[in-house]
């Protein structure tokens, strides 16, 4: 039961996040969080919500400036990876699973036939009408994805022309900083909350 009620936190603090509310999202989460796992023992003490959504909206707080700030400082490389990183986690937490190696997959074929391998997975080629561009991930339903992260990323013309001879099939995902810090904050705050803003222990 406490996984569930860690996940029904989690859910609200995602929602949040995605919207642009990562500091609330962490609070209310991490609140909703000790609620339910207060009531699954048995007690309901308000004092021990409030003060975990009180913890919660100081960790997202922390958190939220450590994801900005952090991701901002780090070398061109790791941004790459980071970047690539950040759009594996949202396909699988959407329901489209993305392998981290190759293998062959029926929804590329048939949904992506410009994928010269009909592989899913990280690197795949993507032949164009008059180029060709290397994805950075290829999805199980046959999706496109390239990643970027940082104020100035920019794609490249083969990556424009995809988008453009793909529509619907080829998506171009721009991170910044400041979805680092949503993500930190909505994955990270209530778990911490939770277990430092109350104790959950019946009086």
């Amino acid at each position: 039961m406490d996984v569930l009620d860690a996940a029904a936190g989690g859910a609200v603090s995602g929602y949040e996040a995605t919207r642009g509310r990562p500091v609330f999202g962490a609070a209310v989460g991490s609140g909703v969080m000790t609620g339910l796992q207060d009531a699954n023992r048995g007690v309901w003490p308000p004092d021990d919500v409030l003060q975990s959504a009180q913890t919660g909206a100081y960790a997202g707080q922390a958190f939220n400036g450590l994801g900005r700030f952090g991701s901002n400082a780090l070398p061109t490389k790791a941004k790459k990876v980071l970047g690539e990183g950040l759009t594996f986690a949202k396909s699988w937490a959407r329901g489209e699973p993305i392998p981290p190696f190759e293998v062959p997959a029926q929804g590329v074929r048939v949904n992506l036939p410009e994928a010269q391998a009909g592989r899913a997975g990280p690197q795949q080629r993507i032949d164009l009408s008059r180029s060709y561009t290397d994805g950075d991930w290829i999805s199980m339903p046959g999706n496109g994805y390239e990643s970027k992260f940082g104020w100035a990323a920019k794609p490249t013309p083969p990556q424009i022309r995809a988008a453009s001879e793909l529509a619907g099939r080829y998506f171009y995902d721009h991170w910044l900083p400041r979805d680092v810090g949503a993500f930190a904050a909505g994955w990270l705050a209530p778990p911490v909350a939770a277990s430092f803003g109350g104790s959950g222990d019946e009086q």
